[in-house]
């Protein structure tokens, strides 16, 4: 079941330059999106019946920005709060959404109280896709410090990735966005 007192994972970024909005057609059948796509709630027992549509994945319980970015630098800060099991990232435009997703997507995960790619337990998170340099990025904003950083040669749209088992609670998130 869903750990009890968990806050949840709040979506909130500095600037209001657009908003970032979650992509309804990627919602996980073991995952509800609010009618305010505000929140998103694991329902474990009950299948929900949604389309079998290509962008919506089969096997991680997961969500996608509805917006991918192929050029300049976006960024979002997530707040994780004291839950216990997600993952945050990107994920490419044309990955096969049905099985197992592990190719072309970049992330950072807590699960089982450990943590892949960094040791401190933290409650935000900064996410930085600078796709024209080829890096994504993840720090501390509450103490301005990198966590960590993946190079890789992206070739394609990347859209925001979001994984849970838990409740999420998503505020209205803007992505600050510059072209170099």
């Amino acid at each position: 079941g869903i750990a009890q007192g968990v806050s949840g994972l709040c979506l909130f970024s500095p600037s209001d330059s657009c908003q970032l909005t979650i992509d309804t057609n990627t919602v996980h059948t073991h995952l509800k999106l609010s009618d305010n796509n505000k929140k998103v709630t694991r329902v474990e027992e009950v299948q929900q019946q949604l389309p079998d549509n290509p962008e919506r994945t089969n096997w991680f319980y997961s969500v996608l920005g509805s917006e991918g970015f192929n050029s300049g630098t976006h960024s979002w800060d997530v707040e994780v709060g004291d839950s216990t099991y997600w993952d945050l990232g990107v994920l490419a435009e044309s990955v096969q959404r049905k099985g197992e997703l592990w190719s072309r997507l970049w992330r950072i995960e807590f699960f089982e109280g450990k943590y892949s790619a960094l040791k401190k337990t933290l409650q935000r998170i900064r996410v930085n896709l600078n796709w024209n340099r080829r890096k994504l990025s993840f720090s501390d904003p509450d103490t301005n410090t990198h966590i960590h950083t993946f190079r890789n040669t992206f070739t394609e749209k990347m859209f925001p990735y979001i994984r849970t088992r838990e409740e999420v609670n998503v505020l209205p998130l803007t992505v600050s966005v510059s072209v170099e």
